[in-house]
């Protein structure tokens, strides 16, 4: 799904949905912790690096390294009456597949090394907008802190209401 088709934002036409190798002004790359083959960006982007693979017929290949299109997983917000965006990454290792937060995997390799796997927290976003990645607008915020950071911004009634609605 192109979102640039319902969604009007600069950073999801420029960042997230260019896939050009060329770095962007500033972007830098880290190996993505656990994944040999992929990179992540302080911008969001993902990079699957160039490597041999091996296919079900068992001919050897080169692949080449790409920008990974990523991922959009809409959900829908009762109060608010509007969607909002989760967005990931698949990733492989070892045969297997998984779904990876990119705002996550940015704050634990740009911001603070932490396990991107708990629940204990949340990264939250510091101008409100769930499409700028880049690792200055990402905080981590406990539970409770993400649910008072919604009330102030009216995306809930209060405490209670935010709980009934996850």
């Amino acid at each position: 799904m192109n979102l640039t088709n319902y969604i009007n934002d600069r950073y999801l036409n420029e960042v997230l949905y260019n896939t050009s190798l060329r770095n962007l002004t500033g972007e830098k790359w880290k190996p993505i912790e656990n994944f040999e083959n992929y990179a992540i960006s302080n911008y969001g982007r993902v990079k699957s690096l160039e490597r041999l693979i091996t296919s079900k017929d068992r001919k050897k290949r080169k692949a080449p390294e790409l920008i990974m299109k990523l991922q959009f997983m809409k959900f829908f917000n009762k109060y608010l009456e509007r969607d909002f965006y989760n967005i990931t990454c698949l990733l492989s290792s070892e045969g297997k597949r998984f779904r990876k937060s990119v705002p996550r995997l940015v704050y634990h390799h740009f911001v603070e090394d932490l396990n991107t796997n708990t629940k204990s927290f949340l990264i939250s976003f510091k101008d409100g907008n769930r499409f700028h990645l880049h690792a200055d607008n990402l905080e981590k915020l406990s539970v409770s802190e993400d649910h008072f950071k919604r009330v102030q911004a009216n995306r809930v009634t209060n405490s209670r209401e935010c709980m009934k609605k996850q």
